[in-house]
């Protein structure tokens, strides 16, 4: 079993998912509302909830919250655990590791293989913008500087250098030559 932690739910977390055959996500009593965890859409994203220093006050109100949350969710083949641990002193975590072990078996195939295609389209977006990067000539440059003086919006100049597509496939080959 390979643990990753990620710091926050952010676009990076997210990414992480993508990749992880089981997707834990560890709360804490003093995080807050649960209205917290529906804005972060954590809900769709976890395979098993953890409500760590559950000798805290309001850890059983947050496993409660979260239990009444994942009921109103559509019935699925796996239903999402939410587990009460102490990881200073091991409390609930053979639970958890066993949770973790369900999940993983119960999967036909693993996230990684089935965003396979995902994957090759993030390269494909990294490689064009690498090779944009490299061959940014003067009209691409003025457009650059526009967008950062906040006179373009960066989605306007964006399609403003796409709707030139023999521009844009050139500019991708020049940067090809460059690297």
């Amino acid at each position: 079993m390979v643990l990753v932690e990620t710091v926050g739910v952010g676009q990076t977390e997210l990414d992480v998912m993508r990749l992880a055959q089981t997707t834990i996500v560890v709360l804490v009593p003093e995080a807050g509302d649960t209205i917290q965890v529906m804005k972060a859409g954590l809900l769709e994203i976890a395979d098993v909830f953890v409500v760590n220093k559950a000798d805290r006050e309001g850890a059983r109100r947050l496993k409660n919250e979260l239990d009444t949350m994942l009921h109103m969710r559509p019935e699925s083949s796996w239903m999402v655990p939410v587990l009460l641990t102490e990881a200073t002193n091991g409390r609930g975590l053979p639970d958890l590791v066993r949770h973790a072990e369900e999940h993983g078996a119960q999967q036909s195939e693993p996230r990684a293989s089935r965003s396979r295609r995902e994957e090759w389209f993030e390269v494909i977006r990294e490689e064009i913008a690498a090779r944009l990067a490299r061959s940014l000539g003067a009209r691409e440059t003025d457009l650059a500087a526009a967008v950062e003086s906040g006179a373009k919006e960066p989605y306007t100049a964006a399609l403003e250098l796409l709707a030139d597509p023999q521009r844009v496939a050139s500019l991708v080959a020049e940067g090809d030559e460059h690297s």
